[in-house]
């Protein structure tokens, strides 16, 4: 058997995106919020959240990306300060991806408003993505699976 004494969070991050409990609330919660706040039908709704969803997974792989070449760096300070700063840079570029998508592909007006619903909505689903992250690094560090 063999146990790791250390783990790489941002992949951990991008492997709670297959765990369903991560995924289905984050949707609902977003969706939920994004009803209210635009007053769009459930049809509609279900479609811009996915569609939003998809940018922001989009631009968690190129976080990934970026994580595991400040990891091959070597550099222990950018690497450490990487990590420490991950659930802000998270957060960010979800909802910075987020807002894109929906100004763009959407025609969602472009403003603080705006701006302001994707951040709200976003704040529970990427808690539950850091919650599960720091779970399964737990248990990766920990020998557990």
């Amino acid at each position: 058997m063999a146990v790791a004494n250390f783990a790489w969070p941002p992949l951990i991050y991008a492997y709670t995106y297959r765990v369903w409990w991560v995924i289905l609330p984050g949707l609902l919660i977003e969706g939920l919020i994004y009803a209210v706040a635009w007053r769009r039908g459930i049809r509609s709704t279900a479609v811009l959240t996915i569609v939003v969803n998809a940018a922001s997974a989009v631009a968690g792989m190129l976080y990934v990306a970026l994580s595991l070449a400040l990891l091959a760096s070597g550099v222990g300070s950018v690497m450490t300060g990487f990590i420490w700063a991950s659930p802000v840079l998270i957060f960010g570029a979800t909802v910075t991806a987020e807002y894109l998508a929906g100004t763009r592909l959407f025609k969602l007006p472009r403003s603080w408003t705006t701006l302001a619903i994707f951040a709200a909505a976003n704040i529970p689903s990427v808690a539950l993505a850091i919650y599960g992250t720091v779970k399964l690094t737990g248990q990766a560090l920990t020998g557990g699976a």
